[in-house]
């Protein structure tokens, strides 16, 4: 039981910065003075767990089908996020 909880416990821990991360995001879409920020939060959070899961891979193996394509998915968003940000600040 003690490691259920313990796992839980990581699991809505990380919920919440994706949770915060992606009202930043949408905050961002309204607001341009946050812009940046938000590109920035949305670069580190999808980039932050695609480079996490590819370390995992590496170390662990391959994962199942749900989870590549979940990884697809934070690779997308997160270059997407890095092209706008690049585009903001030049």
């Amino acid at each position: 039981m003690d490691q259920d909880t313990n796992l839980l416990n990581e699991m809505r821990g990380v919920s919440a910065v994706m949770l915060l991360g992606g009202i930043t995001l949408l905050i961002g879409i309204l607001m341009s003075e946050i812009r940046t920020i938000s590109h920035t939060a949305g670069c580190l959070v999808f980039l932050g767990f695609a480079f996490g899961s590819m370390f995992s891979i590496a170390v662990d193996g391959k994962p199942n089908k749900q989870i590549v394509s979940g990884l697809i998915f934070e690779l997308v968003l997160g270059a997407a996020n890095a092209f706008c940000l690049a585009s903001a600040l030049a």
